[in-house]
């Protein structure tokens, strides 16, 4: 139905660090921290890990290391930092919509698991299933769909980088959302509509490498893959100084430039590691994650400022 390229590769080291203070601790306590890093996947390639303030409890699950500060004392300053090299390609599709073909029944299993609801994506709320209908209609074929679904919300929906919500839903009721929500709901619909879909969290890297912190979104064709959208630029939006390669803002639905940095592709559910344990999750940061910090014994108090991904080298 398709191909798809990689092309333009860009190698990135970058950086980020997580600095803990203002400490009230007493007898045995812990600290872990949940640190992302970038994904793995075909448009991005080569993740390796330069170099590191501590050594980490678990070097990688799914995309994130976890340390361990043991016996914290009061008053303490610690920072745990790592630096990562990633090779980072531009995708270029070139799709034949009137080729794509719905999947066979039983269907792959990333059409059960991906167009499920998870505590990111709500994508049975009455609310997103209604929206999503009415802006399919009768279109059978994913990949027409996927586009009026995106046309659909971006008529509902104006993009306001400094819209803050409790959740997804309250920017769509008010009309009005940055690009964390737009790619919640974005991939929500297409959830409801029977396309499997991943919200990516990550970051946009603009001409002097500052990086911004972003979202965007990919949708899968049977037949064909993965497919990128990024709703928010699409839509026009401006994110930061970010400059967007493409002078056609409708290229990004389908294609790719070098310059996004995906450090999660949809929710990386965490337990809690310890039993006692008091976890601290948080939203809008690099990395879509369930738990960022966890707080274990007697560690009362204390302050964690998380920086934002730094880029040291672009190649």
């Amino acid at each position: 139905p398709g191909t798809k390229s990689y092309l333009g590769r860009k190698t990135y080291a970058l950086s980020t660090f997580v600095t803990v203070s203002r400490i009230k601790a007493s007898g045995t306590n812990a600290l872990y921290l949940w640190l992302p890093f970038p994904t793995e996947s075909p448009s991005q390639r080569g993740v390796k890990a330069l170099s590191r303030s501590t050594e980490p409890l678990i070097p990688d699950f799914r995309g994130l290391s976890a340390y361990r500060l043991s016996d914290l004392e009061n008053d303490k300053i610690i920072t745990v930092s790592q630096d990562h090299l990633v090779q980072v390609y531009g995708i270029e599709t070139d799709i034949k919509a009137d080729k794509i073909r719905n999947p066979p029944s039983p269907a792959p299993q990333v059409y059960s698991s991906l167009v499920a609801p998870d505590t990111l994506v709500p994508s049975n709320h009455k609310d997103i299933t209604s929206f999503a209908q009415r802006a399919v209609g009768k279109e059978k074929n994913h990949y027409k769909s996927a586009r009026l679904i995106l046309d659909s919300l971006l008529a509902k929906v104006s993009i306001d980088e400094s819209s803050f919500t409790a959740a997804p839903l309250d920017a769509l009721k008010s009309g009005r959302a940055d690009a964390w929500d737009l790619a919640i709901l974005y991939a929500a619909m297409l959830r409801a509509a029977g396309i499997p879909s991943l919200p990516v969290a990550g970051v946009v890297v603009d001409e002097s490498r500052r990086a911004w912190r972003h979202a965007w979104v990919e949708f899968y064709l049977y037949g064909f893959g993965w497919v990128p959208v990024d709703p928010a630029l699409v839509g026009g939006a401006r994110i930061g100084s970010f400059e967007a390669p493409f002078e056609d803002p409708a290229r990004y639905f389908g294609n790719m430039d070098n310059r996004h940095i995906a450090f999660s592709r949809g929710l990386v559910k965490l337990d809690r590691i310890t039993p006692d344990g008091r976890t601290v999750s948080a939203a809008r940061r690099y990395s879509f994650q369930s738990v960022f910090e966890e707080a274990a014994g007697g560690l009362s108090a204390y302050t964690s400022f998380w920086s934002d991904v730094e880029i040291t080298g672009v190649y």
